[in-house]
């Protein structure tokens, strides 16, 4: 009870019900709290509930007695009307609503729910949290279907077993032990048997990486290592260029494994530590203890990767990540010889970089909480809660100068580029709030001048617009001149921090998208700006006009403009063509928007043939925040479809059209004759395809363990498809032919990761995260039958009713059908476990 006798936040429990999608046959669906009053206090007017929700609620299908408005972005607010009485010890009120879309997944909940009480005058109490939500489960067709059109069914334990029925488990020491897979790998049968401690040898200019070698070896072995410089050892590093690769590649590497020890070959620093981050799996693979007599075999290894730019984008802005999982998803990301890092700093709900000179970007930005004017802080997103102070709250932190510069060179040391973003136009919510933050204050310091110099906002502009994330006054004025200013801030204390770390930036990642319908439209400073400049002729030349004035900001510093797709596109009329004028400004465009059969799946071949240096970042192959499948408890977005480790696989750089399977909404493709007529590479867009990234948005990834779930194991599929040769099935045209020669590598690759690379990463990575697909059941010939995506991971099983855990008995062959209930989950060596399937299915 609190000092006004109303109930507190851990006395009241919110439950959630999504009743219907398609409702009214719209594309919106209905839904409803259940607000329970738990404490013996009756509660009364003079409340107000805020939560987050990532669909627009219909403010006119409340239920009478409540309003819901929305607030910004994704927080809302629920409070009583006039007509509300109250809700008696014990008691509850059913509030209905619709919103927009659909939602089939637990994942879609309102999240971040709390209280907050006005005393008799007025005044705001403390938050309280209310921290008992229940979310009811979704087990009717009209829960699990977004619209009538959705033929894509939930996976069952009998789906499942039906998509792993032609796999099968293979001899682990057939199976090639590094990942991603080499160009040449011969393995012979004699052994090189290591010493009780192992030397290492290398030239100085090589110190870097033996030194990393040797915290790689002390993580998976009790063994003494000692480096010698410029002398020989066990395992001797050298840059004799002799990599046994015909082109000219600073990447490639060679091993050879024989009576003399192991031989590591570079062309350049880079290939020898490749070729270390080889040999470690190879050590883990071949020899099951740390601590026994450790034996490699004799082998050849040549290899290079098949493309110079191997990413993952990591979204910080949404949902802030420590620089100690920072510096582990690096070490993550160079295991698997990715060599791009784009990092998300910016965006609506969070700006997470010191910028010296700018303090409110963090001293604001880089904080949400309960808050009414956004003078302290940001609105709360995504959950992160009204207390700007909680440490563990993923809504709260931002990198110093010294955490950034430390990620740099943490980065540079395992061969990684560090791609920082900084979003403008749009996505600039925070920014632009810090900015009118430091207006008031110099203006009540009566500083008009220093007041407008880094100001992103007009006020008089009263344009009216909202962002697909909900956003309102999100973008900054493309018309103010201190909107350069800051830009031009920005990118000198930045490129200051690289200089200081003694490496080059190379590429500053704009952002550029989702710029929403409206903006600019009724800005006095924009119209003045059209009038005044002979090239522009309305408001849709002002993006041209913005990304004209940064790619110069950009370009006489030496730095490159990357962005996602938008910014190498016309404006004009919604076009997708390439625009052609940015040719020669350095831009290189990501190209995300590419959903199967949605229309932009031409756009990235548009871009190269153009001429632009184009990443792929296609969203159905390569969105790591989207769910591995439909299964309303497996967590994640969904817009542009599902998207399991089999998709990004299945993923072609330089033949993506033979990727395509299915629509997001289930609808079955034949890529051959729906993409007959589809743009292809010509031999310049071919040579212009810089490489491939996979994309972590951060709106769901509140904590590490949450990131590492929905990287891995996608981001060692990513891995094989950036570095790896091209695959023969790539080349075959008869699509039967082609799936069955899909299927056979599928098989080879999925028996990788399930009998080596996870139990890699297990040895290399305390308590690391990563999704382990539930097993298939299905009853074959009056028996109870298994299987895994993964084979060699372990399935284990209960007849009891209970939960299978590491104890629980291993299936090794079909059970009779004589159980009520049978549960199963799939384990790794380790313990570690997957989300458990039950036969028979208790779910649609």
């Amino acid at each position: 009870m609190n000092e006004f006798q109303q109930p507190g936040g851990s006395d009241l429990m919110i439950e959630y019900h999504v009743i219907t999608n398609s409702y009214q046959g719209k594309e919106e669906f209905l839904a409803e709290l259940v607000l329970v009053n738990k404490s013996k206090t009756e509660l009364v007017k003079g409340w107000s509930v805020y939560f987050n929700f990532l669909r627009k609620i219909q403010s006119d299908s409340v239920s009478e007695g409540f309003n819901i408005c929305h607030v910004n972005g994704d927080l809302f607010c629920l409070e009583p009307t006039v007509d509300f009485i109250s809700i008696k010890p014990g008691d509850s009120v059913v509030i209905q609503f619709t919103a927009s879309f659909w939602a089939i997944k637990s994942i879609d909940r309102p999240t971040g729910f709390y209280i907050v009480y006005k005393d008799q005058n007025g005044n705001e109490q403390v938050p309280q949290v209310l921290k008992n939500i229940i979310v009811r489960p979704f087990t009717k067709p009209e829960q699990l279907r977004r619209t009538p059109h959705d033929f894509l069914q939930v996976p069952t334990p009998k789906s499942r077993f039906d998509d792993g029925a032609n796999m099968g488990v293979l001899d682990k020491f057939s199976i090639c032990p590094i990942s991603p897979t080499p160009v040449f790998y011969k393995k012979n049968i004699e052994t090189y048997t290591f010493s009780e401690s192992i030397k290492i040898g290398f030239p100085s200019a090589l110190i870097n990486e033996a030194r990393h070698l040797k915290i790689m070896l002390n993580k998976s072995l009790d063994k003494q290592i000692l480096l010698f410089e410029n002398g020989t050892g066990d395992v001797q590093l050298s840059l004799d260029g002799n990599t046994k690769i015909d082109i000219d590649d600073n990447e490639s590497y060679s091993i050879e494994i024989s009576e003399e020890g192991v031989r590591i070959h570079g062309a350049e620093s880079a290939g020898v530590f490749y070729g270390i981050q080889s040999i470690i799996m190879m050590v883990i693979n071949f020899n099951e203890s740390s601590n026994q007599v450790i034996n490699l075999p004799h082998c050849s290894i040549a290899d290079q990767p098949l493309l110079r730019y191997r990413g993952l984008h990591l979204d910080v802005a949404r949902n802030f990540h420590s620089i100690d999982t920072i510096k582990r998803t690096l070490s993550i990301m160079s295991l698997f010889k990715l060599n791009k890092f784009h990092i998300h700093l910016t965006d609506d709900e969070g700006w997470r970089i010191e910028i010296n000179g700018l303090p409110e970007l963090t001293d604001i930005g880089s904080k949400r909480g309960h808050t009414i004017n956004e003078d302290q802080c940001l609105f709360p997103s995504y959950g992160s809660g009204p207390d700007i102070n909680d440490q563990n709250s993923s809504g709260n932190g931002f990198y110093t100068r010294e955490d950034f510069i430390e990620i740099l060179r943490f980065a540079a040391l395992n061969h990684i580029d560090v791609i920082p973003e900084i979003d403008l136009p749009g996505h600039a919510r925070a920014a632009i709030r810090c900015m009118e933050v430091r207006y008031d204050r110099f203006m009540k310091a009566n500083k008009p001048d220093q007041a407008n110099e880094f100001l992103l906002t007009e006020w008089d502009d009263e344009s009216q617009y909202e962002s697909v994330q909900l956003w309102r006054r999100n973008v900054v004025n493309v018309a103010l001149p201190s909107t350069y200013r800051f830009i031009e801030h920005v990118v000198d204390e930045i490129k200051s921090m690289y200089e200081e770390a003694d490496i080059k930036l190379t590429i500053l990642h704009l952002g550029g998208d989702e710029v929403p319908q409206g903006v600019w439209e009724k800005s006095p400073e924009c119209k003045n700006l059209i009038a005044s400049t002979p090239e522009l002729n309305d408001i849709s030349d002002l993006s041209d006009y913005f990304l004209h004035k940064v790619s110069k900001i950009l370009t006489i510093r030496g730095i490159k403009t990357g962005g996602w797709e938008e910014i190498a596109l016309s404006h004009q009329n919604g076009s997708k063509e390439p625009n052609l004028k940015f040719i020669n400004h350095h831009f290189i465009p990501y190209c995300w928007n590419t959903g199967w059969g949605d229309g932009g799946e031409n756009t990235p071949y548009k871009l190269a043939n153009a001429g632009f240096d184009t990443i792929l970042s296609n969203a159905p192959s390569l969105y790591f925040d989207f769910a591995y499948d439909k299964d309303p408890d497996e967590e994640g977005f969904y817009w542009g479809g599902f998207n399991d480790t089999i998709d990004t696989f299945r993923f072609l750089p330089f033949k993506f059209y033979k990727s395509a399977v299915m629509t997001a909404m289930g609808k079955e493709i034949n890529s051959n004759t729906a993409y007959a007529k589809a743009i292809k590479l010509d031999e310049t867009g071919r040579e212009n395809i810089l490489g491939i990234q996979g994309q972590l948005w951060g709106e769901t990834l509140s904590s590490q363990e949450r990131l590492e779930y929905m990287m891995l194991p996608r981001l060692i599929a990513l891995a094989e498809r950036a570095w790896a040769q091209e695959p023969e099935w790539a080349s075959i045209e008869d699509e039967n032919l082609r799936n069955l020669k899909f299927a056979h590598e599928w098989n080879q690759f999925a028996n990788k990761i399930g009998q080596t690379v996870l139990n890699s990463l297990e040895r290399l990575f305390d308590n690391i995260e990563f999704r382990i697909p539930p097993p298939g059941i299905k009853r074959i010939n009056g028996r109870i039958s298994a299987n895994c995506t993964f084979p060699g991971l372990i399935i284990r099983y209960t007849t009891d009713g209970k939960t299978p855990t590491e104890k629980s008995t291993v299936y090794f062959e079909p059970l009779p059908d004589e159980f009520e209930v049978v549960k199963m989950k799939t384990f790794t060596k380790s313990g570690k476990c997957s989300r458990e399937s039950q036969w028979p299915t208790e779910h649609v």
